[in-house]
Order: structure tokens, then sequence, then C-alpha cells
């Protein structure tokens, strides 16, 4: 397939991304919104993701693979692919908001905010107690989840249910050199004051799981050009 890759749904994207996110802002509730349409509407041929192809090579390699579509100073657009029963563990998004779409495949999203929002640091040092917001699974046909600095799930764990991928926007990137940007994982800890009608745990900061491992490959889709 040819396309111009100015017109290009991919192109779109990071329009639409550069023009919600760049510089830094806080973008508002219908500015986030107009992004989840865009990102609904990527054609997975332009990223060069085809689900069947997918699917065989993941069931045969058992690895999770990384494709950094895009990143900036203030926003990044990736592909996790993910062979079934492949997680990524229980993490963070400090300050981040962070649209996630499915591609292709089934998902189990479980996810949590804090019981109370942070102070001014975003670094959590110790057990802490949080409220689940979501334990479900997402497909395909679902519209992108999206959550934010202090709501939507902000912690949460990825299990594939089949072999599946999912394309992030996130803003703005982690960064590893500063504890209060990068990723932070957790493990939990039965809370005894968690209830049915609204279930908690406590989350402990904890190692990155030591059978925790991501492999970066090339992007194989249509390129982002950069303006501006």
């Amino acid at each position: 397939m040819t396309v111009n890759t100015e017109h290009s749904s991919v192109q779109k994207l990071y329009k639409a991304a550069r023009s919600t996110f760049g510089g830094g802002r806080k973008p508002s509730e219908a500015e986030v919104a107009h992004l989840s349409s865009v990102l609904a509407a990527v054609r997975l041929e332009e990223l060069g993701v085809a689900p069947d192809t997918e699917t065989n090579s993941q069931q045969s390699r058992q690895r999770i693979q990384y494709q950094q579509v895009y990143e900036d100073e203030d926003v990044t657009i990736g592909i996790f692919s993910l062979p079934a029963r492949a997680q990524l563990p229980l993490h963070n998004h400090p300050g981040m908001t962070v649209l996630s779409r499915v591609l292709y495949g089934d998902m189990h999203v479980l996810s949590y905010d804090w019981e109370s929002t942070p102070g001014s640091s975003n670094l959590v040092t110790g057990p802490r107690r949080a409220f689940q917001v979501h334990d479900r699974i997402l497909k395909a046909a679902h519209s992108p989840a999206a959550l934010f600095p202090h709501s939507g799930g902000n912690v949460h764990e990825f299990t594939a249910v089949t072999p599946c991928a999912v394309l992030d926007v996130l803003a703005p990137p982690y960064d590893s050199h500063d504890p209060e940007k990068d990723c932070a994982y957790f493990r939990r800890i039965p809370d005894s004051a968690s209830s049915t009608a609204r279930p908690s745990a406590i989350l402990q900061p904890c190692r990155q799981p030591a059978d925790f491992f991501v492999a970066s490959q090339h992007y194989r889709g249509i390129p982002v050009v950069p303006e501006g």
C-alpha cells in the first residue's frame, strides 16, 4: 500500500498529539477526546501491523516487543506487542496522560488510583493505599482508554489474554534520569479495608521484576515527519 506520508493516519496522530501536548501544555477534556478519536482512526497497515502475521510471530518468540513510532520532549508514541500470557507488570505514569488503543487481540487491564493525591512530588517511596479503577478486558473494537496524572487508573498492569498489541500515546515521556519522571513498579499487598463495593490494595514500590524484559524493535510503519 502506497500512502502519502503527509496525509497518513500516523502523521495525523503525530499532529494531534503535538497539538494536544506540545510545549508541555495541559490539555482540556475536549482536546483529549479529539486525540482519542484520531488514535482510534489510525490504520494498522500504516503502522506495519498485520494481526495474523504478528500473532504467529508472537507465539513463536514468547517475548514482549516495543516499536517507538515517535518521541520528543513532550510526547511518546509507541507500540507494545505481547504474546499470550505476557504481562506488563504493575507500574505507574508519574504526572502523565496516557491514551492506549488495543490494535488486535484481547488484553486484561487492572488499574488503580492512589487514595490521596500526592503532594508536589510524584515519587512514591513507601506502601500506599490505592483504589481499583478497572478490572476489565480491552479489545480492538473498544475505544481507546485514557488515564490521567491522578485519575483513570494511573497505576496499571496489562496481561495479554491472547496475542495482542497496543498503541500508546504518553505525555510527557518517561525520564530515567529524573526519579520523579521514571517508571516505578509495585507489588500488591492485601488491604484489610478493601470491600466489594470499593476494592483496594496496598501498593508497595519494588524493583522491576527480574523476568520482565521488553525487546526494542525497529518501527516498521509509515514514518512520522516532524513539523515546526
